[in-house]
C-alpha cells in the first residue's frame, strides 16, 4: 500500500461530484494511471492522476458533514469536528458535535466530508423553522461569524442564517 489520497472516481462512465478517501494500491507510470482501494472496499483501476489530491486529515474545530449511521438514505449531517483519534489499525477516527449539542464519537473518515462554504451570489435554499419549509435566494453577503445573508426570491432578506440551514439551490 502506498499514499492515502482522495479520488475523483469514475465508474461506468458516470462523474461523481466527489471526491472519497482511499489508498494507492499500484502505480503504472506508461500510462500514468494508479489503482486505487477506497476506504468502503471499492476498487477503482486506472485512475488519471488529475483525479487524485492528497489525503488531509480532518482538523478539530473543522466544520464537516456526518453520513448518519444505519440509514436507508443518503443522510448527511452538519457538525464540528471536536477530537480526532485512530483506531487499532491507524485509521483515523473522529468525534462531532452538531448544533443540537449531540456528539457521535468515533465516526470512521468515510462517513465525514468536508463542507464547502458558500460564496456571494450563489443560487440556494434555506430553512425556515418557522413554517417548516425551504425557501430559495441567493448568497448576498458572508459574515465573519460564518453565518450569511440571504435575498429570498420574494425580496425579504435574511442577515444571520446559520450552515446548518443552507443547502445547495436546486
Amino acid at each position: 500500500m502506498l499514499d492515502l489520497v482522495y479520488a475523483y472516481p469514475f465508474l461506468l462512465g458516470v462523474h461523481c461530484a466527489d471526491f472519497y478517501r482511499g489508498r494507492v494500491m499500484a502505480i503504472f507510470s506508461s500510462e500514468a494511471t494508479f489503482d486505487i482501494v477506497y476506504d468502503g472496499g471499492d476498487e477503482n483501476l486506472g485512475v488519471e492522476r488529475t483525479c487524485l489530491r492528497p489525503f488531509e486529515p480532518f482538523r478539530v474545530n473543522e466544520i464537516v458533514q456526518v453520513r448518519e449511521p444505519d440509514s436507508d438514505d443518503d443522510v448527511w449531517w452538519d457538525g464540528t469536528i471536536i477530537r480526532t483519534s485512530h483506531d487499532a489499525d491507524g485509521s483515523p477516527l473522529c468525534d462531532v458535535k452538531f448544533e443540537n449539542e449531540m456528539v457521535w464519537t468515533d465516526i470512521e473518515s468515510g462517513d465525514i466530508r468536508r463542507v464547502r462554504s458558500f460564496i456571494e451570489g450563489e443560487s440556494v435554499s434555506a430553512y425556515y423553522e418557522d413554517r417548516d419549509e425551504w425557501f430559495s435566494g441567493i448568497i448576498s453577503n458572508v459574515n465573519s461569524d460564518g453565518s450569511y445573508s440571504i435575498e429570498y426570491e420574494d425580496g425579504d432578506v435574511d442577515y444571520s442564517v446559520p450552515r446548518s440551514r443552507i443547502r445547495r439551490g436546486e
